[in-house]
C-alpha cells in the first residue's frame, strides 16, 4: 500500500509540472497569466489563458490536453487497467473543478515575478483511505487466494486495490470540505525574453489543491 500511497503524490505532483513549464510569453500580465493559468488546469477554459499567454487557444487546449496524458500515463505506467485509469482521471478532472483560490497581484523581482496564490485545499478524499484500502485489500487475498488455495496475483491484486480505491474516491466526492487557506508563492522567471514558472511551485500547487497530507 505504501507503493500505492506514493504513486498518487507523485501522480499529481507530475501533472502540475507538466503544465507549469508553459511559457507565458513575451508580452503577458503576470497575475493574468497564473490566473489564467489555474482556471485552465481547474476548469479547461482556456479564454482567460489564451488573453494572458497571447498563445493561441488550440496551444492552450494542447497545455491542458498534456495535463490528461499525464495523468493516465501514470496511472498505465502503474498497471492501472483502462477502464480504472479513465474513472479516476475522471474523479480528478472534477475536483479540480471544485477548486477554491484566489490569485494575487504580482510583485515584480529581479528574476521575474512572485504571484501569491491562496488556496483552500479540497480535504476528504484520502483522510483514512488507505487504511481502509489496507485493510479490504488483505481481506480480499485472503478469500481470493487463500481460502481458494490459488497463488496470489500481484497484477490482479494491484488492479483490484486501484480499482477499489476509484470506488471510494468517488464516493468521498459527495463530502468534500475544505482546509484553512494555504498560500503558495508562484515565482515566473525570465529567459531569453520568456517566463516559465518555476518547477517547484508546480509541484506545490498541485500538492495543496487536494490535500494528500494523509498519504505522504
Amino acid at each position: 500500500m505504501k507503493k500505492t500511497a506514493k504513486l498518487f503524490v507523485a501522480f499529481f505532483a507530475a501533472v502540475m509540472m507538466v503544465g507549469m513549464m508553459t511559457g507565458c510569453g513575451n508580452k503577458f500580465d503576470p497575475t493574468g497569466c497564473v490566473n489564467g493559468f489555474m482556471e485552465l488546469i481547474t476548469t479547461g477554459k482556456t479564454e482567460s489563458y489564451v488573453k494572458a499567454t497571447n498563445q493561441t487557444e488550440e496551444e492552450a487546449k494542447k497545455e491542458y490536453d498534456s495535463m490528461i496524458d499525464a495523468m493516465g500515463s501514470a496511472l498505465e505506467s502503474a498497471g492501472v487497467s483502462e477502464d480504472t485509469k479513465e474513472d479516476i482521471v475522471d474523479i480528478y478532472l472534477e475536483l479540480l473543478g471544485k477548486a477554491k483560490y484566489t490569485v494575487h497581484e504580482a510583485i515584480e523581482t529581479d528574476d521575474g515575478y512572485e504571484v501569491d496564490v491562496e488556496i483552500c485545499p479540497i480535504t476528504g478524499i484520502y483522510e483514512g483511505l488507505m487504511e481502509e484500502l489496507s485493510e479490504e485489500a488483505m481481506a480480499y487475498a485472503q478469500e481470493e487466494y487463500i481460502n481458494k488455495n490459488k497463488e496470489v496475483d500481484q497484477d490482479e491484486l494491484t488492479a483490484w486495490i486501484f480499482s477499489k480505491m476509484a470506488e471510494k474516491m468517488r464516493e468521498r466526492m459527495e463530502n468534500i470540505s475544505y482546509g484553512d487557506p494555504q498560500t503558495v508563492t508562484v515565482h515566473l522567471n525570465e529567459e531569453d525574453g520568456k517566463y516559465e514558472v518555476d518547477s517547484d511551485d508546480g509541484i506545490k500547487i498541485g500538492e495543496t489543491i487536494i490535500d494528500i497530507s494523509s498519504i505522504q
